[in-house]
């Protein structure tokens, strides 16, 4: 037996699988007639070969060329993790969520392809990236390889794009939020304090004010409330900055 990658596979006791692939070395998993294996085929499932973790340990420390699409476009990711028996439910809300956005994302040219992944019998993670053109940022113009950005001619300016990706993006969000899904990627882009049990939204807080009573660390993600501290340093600024005397808008009339 062979993988994807052509290499040789050594079958271990249990139905564990080494995979042979070149430039990586990848841990044992179960397929086959390994137990998932065959909970599996009972239930009428297909092994997908676990190409994703192949490629990444073949190479570790790629060149950040991946920063510009196939195209020298912009995109942008996100994702959504859910059970697996939510996963035709996840993909066909987000279908029906961007059906009213299909003529405007034609007309500026934004289109957007989906990376599907099985993450062991734990989860599934839903990924739709959106593609479009428009100038450069600074990141990709400084991290491709000289060799990568000759591939492309910059793009002309498309902002209309980037600000429907944006609207684009807040509605999946949403509806991302509304499905209960999580994210490996919470921070300013996916609410996180604001879909947690009261209690235990409350204990976080807690537990960043004492960790950070100056509201210093990474202030405005996750959506903590600031600081106590920072608050009322922030009021005494406030209150400071009113106080001043105010200067007359009316300069004296000077002598001669």
């Amino acid at each position: 037996m062979e993988t994807a990658e052509g290499g040789p596979v050594e079958r271990e006791p249990g139905g564990l699988e080494k995979s042979g692939c070149l430039g990586c070395e990848s841990e044992p998993s179960e397929v086959g007639e390994g137990r998932f294996g065959e909970s599996g085929a009972t239930a009428g499932g297909v092994e997908i070969v676990n190409s994703i973790p192949k490629a990444v340990r073949a190479s570790l420390f790629p060149a950040p060329d991946g920063v510009l699409g196939p195209e020298g476009d912009r995109w942008a990711a996100l994702n959504a993790k859910v059970a697996h028996s939510d996963a035709a439910v996840i993909i066909e809300a987000s279908r029906a969520a961007l059906a009213e956005y299909e003529a405007e994302m034609k007309q500026h040219g934004v289109r957007m392809s989906h990376l599907l992944i099985a993450i062991n019998n734990h989860a599934f993670s839903f990924e739709p990236v959106f593609h479009w053109f428009d100038s450069w940022l600074p990141l990709h113009q400084q991290l491709p390889s000289a060799e990568a950005k000759a591939r492309y001619s910059p793009p002309v300016a498309n902002p209309q794009a980037s600000a429907l990706v944006h609207r684009l993006r807040t509605r999946l969000v949403e509806l991302f939020a509304e499905h209960g899904a999580a994210s490996n990627q919470i921070g300013k882009t996916y609410p996180y304090i604001q879909v947690l049990q009261p209690s235990t939204a409350a204990l976080l807080q807690d537990l960043k004010n004492a960790l950070d009573p100056k509201g210093l660390m990474n202030p405005g993600a996750l959506g903590f409330a600031p600081a106590p501290a920072a608050a009322a340093e922030r009021g005494n600024q406030a209150s400071a900055v009113s106080m001043r005397p105010l200067r007359s808008a009316v300069s004296a009339p000077r002598g001669p």
